[in-house]
């Protein structure tokens, strides 16, 4: 993973775990590495007002990732 990834995969975790109104975010066909993916996931579970997360199109979503 790229330091560039690295810290995009950081600031959309703090992104989504910080903001109290953030409701849906979609992150369809933004070209998401599975790392990137993996990455994101403690932000989501850790987020008390996200109701859905839409990631369909990118290569990092695998049988692994659903």
């Amino acid at each position: 993973m790229t330091v560039q990834n690295v810290s995009l995969a950081h600031h959309l975790r703090q992104f989504i775990w910080i903001n109290r109104k953030l409701i849906h975010v979609d992150l369809s066909y933004t070209n998401l590495s599975e790392a990137v993916v993996y990455k994101l996931i403690p932000g989501i579970r850790k987020s008390k007002t996200l109701m859905s997360i839409h990631v369909s199109g990118n290569p990092g979503i695998t049988e692994m990732t659903k």
